[in-house]
């Protein structure tokens, strides 16, 4: 894979928040929870592995829907 590469990550609870945990903290110990149509972004400057990356934001259902008026 690029060093440069984007992933897109689609699931359900909660295993969707424990892997966010694994790759921000590396602990499974969620610390968000997703609703529906929820999103985020996370970054990593090195290949995925456990505590490299940081989440750069995270948006509500209802923040995407204002964003988009």
């Amino acid at each position: 894979m690029p060093a440069d590469a984007s992933i897109a990550l689609i699931g359900h609870e909660p295993d969707l928040s424990q892997l966010i945990a694994w790759l921000c903290c590396g602990t499974n110990s969620s610390f968000v929870r997703f609703k529906k149509g929820a999103a985020c972004l996370l970054n990593s400057v090195a290949k995925p592995a456990a505590g490299r990356a940081e989440m750069d934001w995270f948006l509500t259902p209802r923040q995407l829907r204002d964003l988009a008026i």
